[in-house]
C-alpha cells in the first residue's frame, strides 16, 4: 500500500506509536495481514486473485451444468477437470480449492472474528484453534456435507483443516475482502456466458455468480 494510500484517520493513530485495535472496530472493519500483522493482503490478491476459480473455469462449469442441470457435486467436478485438460493439455487429479471454496471462506470468517477477539482479550498471547472452527462451521452450516461426500465426519473434518492449512494467508485475505467490489470481473463473466446461450449452447449462468459470506458480525465465544 503506498503513502498516499492510507486513510487519514490511520495516520492519526500510527502517530504515537503502534496502531491498537479500537473498541468500535469489529471483524468487518479489518483485513487480514497475518498472525504477525506483516502480510500485504493486496500482494496476495495481486497474485492469486479473489476467487480460486479462472475464467475458463467458470466457463466450462457452466456448459457442463448447461448439459447436465442434475449433476451431482463430484461428477460435475470430475467433468471440469475433464474439460480443463483436454483444452490445456494438462493430466488433473485431486479434488482441487475450487471444490470446497465456499467452506474455507467460511471457515475463515469465524477463524478471523476469533482472532479479533483473542487479539482484544489476550494480546499475541494466544492463536486461534483451528479444530473447533472448522467443526463448528461445517456443523451448523454445512450438516449433510459429510452424506453428500459419502465421507466419515472426523476425515472431512481433517480434510478442511488441511486444506485451510496450506493456503491460510490467502483464504483469509479473500475472506476479509469478501465486500470489495473491485474483484473477479463478474460482468464480462455474464456477457460471455450469455453469448454463448446465443449460440442455443446449453449453459448455466449461476456459475458465474459471485458466493457471498454468511458474515455475521457478532464476534465469537473464545474455545
Amino acid at each position: 500500500m503506498t503513502d498516499d494510500a492510507i486513510p487519514e484517520y490511520l495516520r492519526k493513530m500510527a502517530k504515537e506509536g503502534p496502531i491498537k485495535l479500537q473498541d468500535s472496530f469489529g471483524p468487518e472493519d479489518l483485513v487480514w495481514t497475518g498472525e504477525d500483522g506483516q502480510l500485504d493482503p493486496e500482494e496476495l490478491i495481486a497474485e492469486h486473485g479473489f476467487e480460486p476459480e479462472t475464467s475458463l473455469e467458470v466457463i466450462l462449469m457452466a456448459l457442463v451444468k448447461g448439459h447436465s442441470p442434475d449433476i451431482e457435486h463430484d461428477a460435475l467436478l470430475q467433468r471440469l477437470k475433464t474439460a480443463k485438460a483436454g483444452i490445456i493439455g494438462s493430466v488433473l487429479s485431486g479434488r482441487g480449492e475450487v471444490d470446497d471454496h465456499r467452506i474455507l471462506k467460511e471457515v475463515a470468517w469465524e477463524y478471523f472474528k476469533r482472532f479479533h477477539e483473542l487479539r482484544r482479550s489476550a494480546g499475541n498471547r494466544k492463536k486461534v484453534k483451528l479444530a473447533p472452527v472448522v467443526r463448528s462451521v461445517i456443523e451448523t452450516q454445512f450438516p449433510e456435507l459429510h452424506k453428500l461426500r459419502n465421507i466419515d465426519p472426523e476425515n472431512l473434518y481433517k480434510l478442511i483443516e488441511r486444506k485451510f492449512k496450506k493456503d491460510k494467508d490467502i483464504i483469509l485475505v479473500r475472506a476479509t475482502l469478501d465486500d470489495d467490489w473491485d474483484r473477479f470481473s463478474q460482468p464480462k463473466m455474464r456477457k460471455a456466458i450469455e453469448a454463448i446461450a446465443q449460440l442455443q449452447i446449453p449453459i448455466d449462468g449461476s456459475a458465474s455468480i459471485i458466493r457471498r459470506l454468511s458474515k455475521n458480525i457478532n464476534v465469537a465465544k473464545k474455545d
